[in-house]
């Protein structure tokens, strides 16, 4: 089962995190299929055209968020409600066993 969160913009101690949509179809293609070219990330570093980025093992690393460090069940989360957009401070696609993380601004979603 693939899916699509998002993390809210809440202060406290709060659930920050909502499950939008849950598929078993594919949310991105295949990663292999996509991405031809990655380097490790390095602070100060350039791509060049058609390279990514890769960050390996971030659930272990200091900067981790919480969600990425643990294993969840979509069943932990609630669904984002429609009043819930505005909040939205980034999207983020559980597809197999690979996280990534949307930086879109919610005027996109919207």
């Amino acid at each position: 089962m693939n899916s699509i969160f998002a993390k809210l913009r809440l202060r406290g101690n709060v659930n920050k995190y909502r499950k939008m949509l849950s598929t078993n179809e594919d949310v991105f293609p295949i990663f292999e299929d996509m991405v031809t070219s990655t380097i490790p990330y390095a602070p100060g570093a350039l791509s060049e055209p058609g390279e990514w980025f890769q960050l390996s093992d971030v659930s272990r690393a200091d900067y981790a968020l919480d969600i990425f460090s643990s294993d969840f069940n979509t069943l932990d989360f609630d669904s984002l409600a429609r009043e819930e957009f505005s909040l939205i401070d980034f999207l983020f696609v559980k597809q197999g066993n690979t996280l990534a993380t949307l930086n879109k601004g919610t005027q996109a979603i919207v």
